[in-house]
Formats: structure tokens, C-alpha cells, sequence
């Protein structure tokens, strides 16, 4: 989260329904989500178990979800790949060599030749 990084200390924004969101206004039910900032990863854990463990109910009007099903695999499903995406706003303006760097680097891995 950028706006941590300038204030130099840690940002974390949680899967959707992880953190309750009563008493915030609600904005879109699509994108509000709760986001923390802590000084280390330590703090960060700490906060999120205290937050999380809101009563049951706390975010009745949005979806809530457990911090164990917030993305966790199941035990016994396969392992799945990481995805990261990006998109390309004002791609144009980028230097060839950034594009060609950015098409490189994030070019899916070629099986080995056989």
C-alpha cells in the first residue's frame, strides 16, 4: 500500500469481508474494504487477529469471512500458482525498454523444451 510506504510504516488490506465494517459509511458494497497500518509485521498480525475477532455479526449488512478462509488453501488442495496482473494505463507513453522489460518480465514461463 503506497500510502503507508510514504508515512514509512506498513499497510495490509485484507480479503473482502475479513475485517468488520460496521460503523463505516458505506461507499460501494463491491469495493469497501478495511485496511490496517502498523509499525512492523508483528504489529500487523497483532491488530488483524484483534480486529478480526469482532463479534459475530459486527458486518451483517456485508459478507464476512474468517481469517482462516481469507484466501487460504484447504487442506489437501493442490497447490495453485501466484497470478499477478497489471494494467496498461497510458501504455503509450512508457519507453520502448520499459514496455519490452515489463512483457518480459511478466511473461507467463515456457515449458522446457523436450
Amino acid at each position: 500500500m503506497r500510502p503507508a510506504s510514504y508515512c514509512g510504516v506498513l499497510g495490509f488490506k485484507p480479503t473482502f469481508g475479513v475485517l468488520p465494517l460496521a460503523g463505516v459509511l458505506p461507499t460501494s458494497a463491491s469495493l469497501d474494504t478495511a485496511g490496517l497500518f502498523a509499525r512492523s509485521i508483528d504489529d500487523l498480525e497483532l491488530a488483524l487477529t484483534a480486529v478480526a475477532a469482532a463479534p459475530a455479526g459486527m458486518a451483517a449488512a456485508r459478507a464476512s469471512r474468517s481469517l482462516d478462509g481469507a484466501g487460504a488453501p484447504h487442506p489437501g488442495d493442490p497447490p495453485v500458482a501466484p497470478r499477478i496482473g497489471f494494467a496498461r494505463l497510458a501504455w503509450e507513453q512508457l519507453e520502448a525498454a520499459a514496455r519490452n522489460a515489463i512483457e518480459t518480465t511478466s511473461a507467463p514461463p515456457r515449458a522446457p523444451a523436450r
